[in-house]
């Protein structure tokens, strides 16, 4: 069903390229949360939603979570955190918590 989004609102796939759901949510094919993107890019923004989900719980910060954030939003922190690798990204995520929960307290 992807593909067949992909096609009807990206232009289709070219070799190498996949459909990716934005917010990691495979049952969600609105035309906002699919996009075009390389296998590399939908693996790597893979591997950050994953830690995502897992520090939205273990630093209590719901706002964290890729289903809770629009994806315009989750597509800039993508942007953000393309750059961290391994420890150095969980870092930068926990850091974003502290943003965000430094927002929530104001």
């Amino acid at each position: 069903m992807h593909i067949l989004m992909a096609e009807a609102w990206c232009g289709g796939l070219s070799d190498g390229m996949v459909a990716d759901h934005i917010n990691g949510n495979i049952d969600d094919f609105s035309e906002r949360n699919i996009r075009v993107v390389t296998v590399e890019e939908n693996i790597r923004c893979g591997s950050i939603l994953r830690r995502l989900r897992r520090a939205s719980v273990l630093y209590d910060c719901p706002q964290l979570h890729p289903m809770n954030m629009d994806q315009p939003d989750l597509l800039d922190l993508f942007e953000r955190l393309k750059s961290y690798r391994g420890k150095a990204l969980d870092e930068a995520i926990r850091q974003e918590a502290e943003r965000l929960l430094k927002e929530r307290q104001q």
